[in-house]
């Protein structure tokens, strides 16, 4: 979490630089089990080997694929002189843009949920007058903390 304030625009940015490790590493142990794979069959042994090292390394590879998707860098932009408040989104193969005036925005609220584990995880998000929830945080997270203190700002933010 980063803040920067020009004159009239403010920002905060939320990005998980950690779930791109994730994605190379995935993507090159699957990449490993792939060629091992590749190079069973072309020794002639189609059984168990090869087909436990493709199996590696497609699971590897689509474990890459989805962490990537998680991996969004998203950045609040706050317009004081236009009273508006943009939401952008990265990926490496898309963009998203959303935008709203001051106005439409009630406030930003810290979304609690649980894990597959059963554990409480918690996200921050934007609370439109629509009743509609947009997500500040590209990942849900396991530290409330963090949380609080990215709401915390974003409040300060968007204050008048």
């Amino acid at each position: 979490m980063s803040t920067r304030t020009p004159a009239r625009l403010e920002f905060l940015s939320d990005s998980t630089p950690i779930l791109w490790l994730l994605v190379g590493l995935f993507g090159f142990v699957g990449a490993c089990f792939l060629i091992i794979a590749a190079k069973e069959l072309e020794r002639g042994n189609t059984g168990l080997p090869a087909a436990g090292a493709m199996a590696a390394g497609f699971v590897g590879i689509l474990m890459a694929i989805y962490a990537a998707g998680q991996a969004e860098r998203l950045i609040l932009r706050i317009d004081r002189l236009k009273r508006t408040v943009h939401l952008s989104g990265r990926l490496p193969w898309r963009r998203r843009e959303l935008s709203w005036k001051r106005h439409e925005i009630i406030g930003v609220e810290i979304e609690q949920d649980q894990d597959s584990d059963g554990d409480r995880i918690w996200r921050t998000v934007l609370v439109l007058g629509t009743g509609e929830h947009v997500p500040l945080m590209a990942c849900w997270r396991h530290d409330l903390a963090t949380c609080e203190r990215y709401r915390a700002e974003a409040s300060r933010l968007l204050e008048p």
